[in-house]
């Protein structure tokens, strides 16, 4: 029995993400000593490895953090529009398309959060975990290989037309040219070796260092349309959330260039109605958080990506809500024309003992982002931009160093009672 290695138990602690091979990761990370921030890193890079239709570190991201001490705060790492790229380089196009080199046209801010909540973890958490211990569970199911899933199959499957034009995305994920089966064995060897690079140099190696020598150098082969100074250039930063009060809690989301606002207020609309409802799920209860999504939406679609918390937090003022709130009729619709854009991510969160939690979202946009990828590094690079306009009077009319909209937003909840949890 004294032979027997010591099991690591770690209490009152949470970890939620899309598979469980990336909660495994948080999870250990936990039981090692580790805090939310350091989890959270070892859950992002292990999803960018094991669900790499959905993430990866070639997307952008953003986190709520929650310390009981400090509040609640937002690392916004979304990348900019190439300082080179603008509307000659779509002459003759109408949209900017979804796939290919002209879709990867933004720098990738994902990485940039780990090397921020890195920085605090160290820093201001007393964190003590190295970046390759973070990535560990990353590297090694990379170079050993993941399961295909049922999901990850599907996609590659479907949109096998598209993204096997890019040689290197082939090579990766269609190997012998066929789509990889649910259940076998799948290997993402220079994607592996990346992260392992940046947990032996730093996350910031991604913009600062070899790493970025390396994507570079990449796009400039493939003629892509960003370079090394738009790595060199990207920052994550602290910012300050959106906060709004309801009747049952205080709701926090992120700010520009995240649609968090948006959902705030359909929450906020949805809350002054709440004890005119009737029954859960009926038609007017769905009626109902309908409406307030029109209302909401109205409001995001106007909004400019480089607008400020304070300027979007006047949206949901009290006074305001209960203005808008009379716009909706539970005996009509208001009339809506929009089309919905497509979009897939990650969303995942870290509760560690000290009460201290990250709600955090990281996509590559569409399946796969541009499919676009990189044959130094094997990163698949998003498609964030193509949600940038070609028309020069639209608000999200694509210029150089501007972020897109992002449908992106993490959320959480701080109830009245005390009682914190993610939502």
């Amino acid at each position: 029995m004294n032979n027997l290695p010591l099991t690591q138990i770690s209490e009152n602690v949470m970890v939620v993400s899309p598979h469980h091979k990336a909660s495994d990761a948080g999870l250990e990370i936990l039981k090692q000593g580790g805090n939310a921030l350091e989890a959270t890193i070892a859950v992002a890079s292990s999803l960018a490895v094991h669900y790499p239709h959905m993430t990866g570190i070639g997307g952008d991201a953003f986190w709520l953090v929650y310390d009981p001490k400090e509040g609640v705060s937002f690392i916004e790492s979304a990348g900019y529009s190439g300082f080179e790229v603008n509307t000659e380089k779509y002459k003759g196009l109408e949209n900017i398309p979804f796939r290919g080199r002209l879709a990867a046209n933004t720098a990738a801010g994902a990485v940039s959060a780990w090397h921020l909540a890195f920085e605090k973890s160290k820093n201001e958490w007393k964190g003590k975990l190295k970046p390759s211990q973070l990535v560990q569970e990353a590297v090694f199911s990379s170079l050993n290989g993941i399961t295909v899933t049922k999901s990850l199959e599907q996609t590659l499957e479907e949109k096998k037309e598209e993204l096997s034009v890019d040689k290197e995305f082939a090579q990766i994920y269609y190997s012998n040219a066929k789509t990889p089966k649910s259940g076998e064995t799948l290997i993402q060897e220079k994607l592996g070796n990346t992260l392992k690079r940046l947990g032996e140099n730093g996350f910031d190696d991604f913009y600062r260092g070899e790493v970025a020598k390396d994507i570079a150098d990449d796009f400039s082969k493939k003629e892509g349309l960003l370079n090394i100074k738009d790595l060199q250039e990207h920052k994550a930063s602290w910012q300050t959330p959106l906060k709004m009060k309801t009747s049952k809690a205080n709701l926090y989301n992120a700010s520009a260039p995240t649609q968090g606002v948006a959902s705030l207020m359909i929450l906020g609309l949805f809350d002054r109605w709440c004890e005119k409802l009737p029954k859960k799920d009926s038609s007017n209860h769905i009626h109902l958080l309908v409406e307030a999504t029109k209302i909401a939406f109205r409001h995001r679609d106007k909004m400019d990506t480089s607008a400020s918390a304070q300027e979007l937090q006047k949206w949901l003022e009290p006074e305001y809500l209960d203005k808008l709130s009379l716009e909706i009729d539970l005996e009509k619709a208001i009339p809506w024309g929009e089309n919905a854009q497509a979009g897939d991510t990650t969303w995942f969160a870290v509760s560690d003992s000290e009460g201290r939690v990250v709600s955090a979202i990281q996509s590559i946009y569409h399946e796969f982002g541009s499919g676009f990828t990189l044959p130094k590094t094997g990163i698949v690079w998003q498609n964030r931009g193509c949600s940038f306009s070609l028309e020069p009077s639209h608000i999200q009319a694509l210029k150089p160093r501007k972020k897109p909209f992002h449908t992106l937003n993490p959320a959480v909840e701080n109830g009245l009672n005390c009682q914190f949890e993610t939502v």
